[in-house]
Formats: structure tokens, sequence, C-alpha cells
């Protein structure tokens, strides 16, 4: 083979991987879930989750994740309405973000069926509030162009670091109940895959 030629082929090879390893990642809503436990008169748990999110990972690793917080699911319509209108306040703030930066040369070593543990800083972002707090993580390859992420451990979410505390106490009164936890446990099962 022509040493012109054997170039001219190893760099268009060598431009395609380049292209696929930085390929950006899109979230496959369909297969992704995000679910909360809240707690009420201090010992009925019950599970909600919201129906839709929306998200991606660029090239460079960041991350980003929007929560549409108009589509929480309780399993009880009175109390959608009452989470939308009254805690989210949903007509004046409609979404919640979650950003991090993630290793991308890691996912992109990564073997297909491979899992790995990663330890990621999570900047949420709720109504005008931005608190940053670790998630554990476990990373699966499960295609060659898809990764699924779920958490570990729950994700602690406090209202009073998003100034949510008011909205729960009216929440309370129109429910007539004696509490509400003012802290939930969030569960992530994040499905994202290449273009």
């Amino acid at each position: 083979m022509p040493k012109k030629l054997l170039t001219i082929l190893t760099s268009t090879l060598w431009l395609l991987l380049s292209q696929a390893v930085m390929a950006e990642m899109t979230l496959d809503a369909a297969n992704s879930h995000l679910y909360f436990t809240s707690i009420k008169n201090n010992q009925v748990a019950e599970n909600h989750h919201f129906t839709a999110l929306s998200g991606s990972v660029n090239a460079t690793g960041e991350a980003q994740v929007t929560i549409d917080l108009s589509s929480v699911e309780t399993l009880i319509p009175i109390r959608n309405e009452r989470m939308r209108e009254i805690l989210f306040q949903v007509q004046s703030m409609p979404t919640a973000e979650i950003t991090t930066q993630i290793d991308m040369a890691a996912i992109n070593a990564m073997q297909l069926g491979e899992r790995t543990r990663m330890t990621l800083p999570l900047e949420i972002s709720l109504q005008g509030h931005s608190v940053t707090m670790d998630a554990d993580l476990q990373v699966v390859k499960t295609q060659a162009n898809s990764v699924l992420a779920t958490t570990i451990r729950p994700i602690l979410v406090k209202a009073a670091d998003f100034g949510l505390e008011n909205g729960i106490k009216a929440l309370q009164k129109v429910a007539g109940l004696d509490a509400i936890g003012l802290s939930v446990p969030v569960y992530a099962t994040l499905v994202f895959e290449t273009e």
C-alpha cells in the first residue's frame, strides 16, 4: 500500500474515532427517572417522581439535567397541583437545574458492560438558590453508545437550602397535616446516549 494512501486512511480513521469520542451525549428521557420520598405526620413515607427530564453532556464533560417541576407526579392529582403551585411555584420558576463536570476520558475508556463508581459535585439550582453537594454514582457502559448512571445512595435535599420551608408549611396547612419532613432523599437513574 502506498505510503500516501496509508497516511490518508490513518488520518481519516483518527478523525472518525476522535469524533466518536468527542460526541455529545443526550439524556434518554424515556428511560431516565428522578424519584424523591416525602414523610408526612412523621411516619408516612410516600414516593414521588418527575415525568419530564432533559439533559446533555458536551464533548468537554459539562453535564446538565433539567427537571420540569410541573411534571411532578405524586399519584394524587390535587397534591400534584398543590406542589406545582404552592411549593415549586412553577409559574415563575418552572424548572430546576443540575450541573456537574464529568471525566469524559474515563467514560470513553470504559469497556462494554464495565461499571465504575464516581463521586461528582452536583450544583443544584432551584427557586433562585444554588447548592453544591456530592453524589455517589455507579456508571455502567450498557451499550457502545450508552451509559447508565444511578445513585448508589440517596442525595439528601433540604428545604432550607432552597427557601422552600414556607411552601412546605403552606402545603401542611392546606392538607391538614401535623408535619411534613423538611428533607427528602432523591434517587436518580439517568441514561445518556451519544448522538
